[in-house]
């Protein structure tokens, strides 16, 4: 499924609810190489990624060789109670020792990246919070090559809007970016601009279609965001990353079905 520098892949989010393990084959069979791992435990099933089992990690290693997977990214886990911006020190640093058990997971797995979410949907954020748990997480993470993403938020949770994008461009060092949700963009009004202020940091998508202001993750198309406009502002900014797909399960259709259906997704928006 590439084409010169159009990668594409897609997040095991998209069966989140189900151990992963044992599925592996159907991303090889539908065509999809590159993966971004879901290690949110809390949020799905604890069965889904069960990362800090060092045996289970040994065994998916395995599987991942042999259905000639590529882990290129992980989602660092994270929760409504807790994140790295948390006003609560011992918050705080939950979520920090959440993520470095993620980066080590990502070095033992050569995983390139993990997505990092800034803030939470309880609790107070600061600033000073903020950096602090990025400093951290930088001199952690940079030691061992892997870079960290930050990903835009939806509404009213600290990293949403275009202000706050903009404050941590300005003083991120060299190996933490930005991951750009587009449903989350475009729920905030502002997917175009997002990828303005992102431009030179973005390091990574998460491609999800939605309308009505509900984040639906929907596959491509399937929502009101104008894709043929994004993929213009992709173009002109440069982007060299995954084209990663992050779109929820379906009831109306097995996973086989729905992962078929994003490959499809995936080649219209590489023509629009």
């Amino acid at each position: 499924m590439e084409n010169g520098d159009f990668k594409i892949g897609i997040a095991t989010f998209i069966c989140y609810h189900q151990p992963l393990l044992p599925i592996l084959p159907l991303f090889s069979k539908t065509g999809f190489k590159n993966l971004e791992l879901w290690g949110v435990s809390f949020y799905g099933s604890p069965l889904h990624f069960p990362y800090k089992d060092k045996n289970y990690l040994k065994k998916f290693a395995q599987a991942l060789k042999e259905f000639s997977l590529t882990p290129y990214s992980l989602h660092a886990s994270f929760h409504h109670e807790w994140s790295i911006s948390s006003k609560d020190e011992e918050k705080r640093k939950k979520a920090v020792k959440e993520i470095e058990e993620s980066i080590e997971v990502a070095q033992f797995l050569n995983i390139q990246l993990i997505v990092v979410h800034p803030g939470s949907s309880t609790g107070e954020s600061s600033w000073e919070s903020f950096w602090r748990s990025i400093e951290e997480l930088w001199f952690f993470s940079s030691s061992l090559g892997i870079q960290i993403a930050l990903e835009n938020m939806i509404p009213g949770i600290f990293g949403y809007d275009l202000e706050s994008i903009s404050h941590m461009k300005e003083k991120l060092p060299p190996s933490i970016g930005f991951c750009l949700d587009t449903g989350h963009a475009f729920i905030s009004g502002a997917l175009s601009q997002m990828v303005e202020v992102m431009d030179g940091k973005l390091f990574h998508l998460h491609l999800q279609d939605t309308c009505n202001g509900e984040d639906a993750h929907l596959l491509p198309g399937e929502g009101c965001i104008n894709w043929e406009k994004f993929r213009k502002d992709m173009e002109k900014i440069g982007y060299q990353g995954v084209w990663m797909l992050e779109v929820r399960e379906r009831k109306d259709r097995g996973l086989e079905e729905l992962l078929l259906s994003a490959r499809e997704a995936i080649e219209k928006l590489r023509t629009v």
